[in-house]
């Protein structure tokens, strides 16, 4: 049961609560505001830095899966050659 709690406090409350706070304005003095889509317009309507934080988004993945995977193929028993051309050793 302890796995529940853990699931709903470290998964769905944090997509719960990105969902709800995406459709919300909050002024720091003032309580929330129900917005809905107006965030995401104007989110848009400052296309260059929207456009500029994808592109770099995009330019940092790679980087990021080349580590991550270096890691990782990095703890198993053999190379991560041997483990991409065990097909072709059998």
């Amino acid at each position: 049961m302890l796995w529940l709690a853990g699931f709903l406090l470290f998964t769905l409350y944090p997509i719960w609560a990105t969902l709800y706070f995406n459709f919300t304005n909050r002024n720091v003095p003032s309580a929330l505001h129900w917005v809905r889509l107006p965030n995401y317009a104007s989110l848009l309507a400052d296309r260059d830095d929207f456009w500029k934080s994808v592109g770099n988004t995009v330019c940092i993945i790679p980087i990021a899966w080349s580590e991550f995977t270096n890691r990782v193929y990095s703890c198993l028993p053999y190379t991560q050659e041997d483990y991409l051309c065990a097909d072709e050793n059998s």
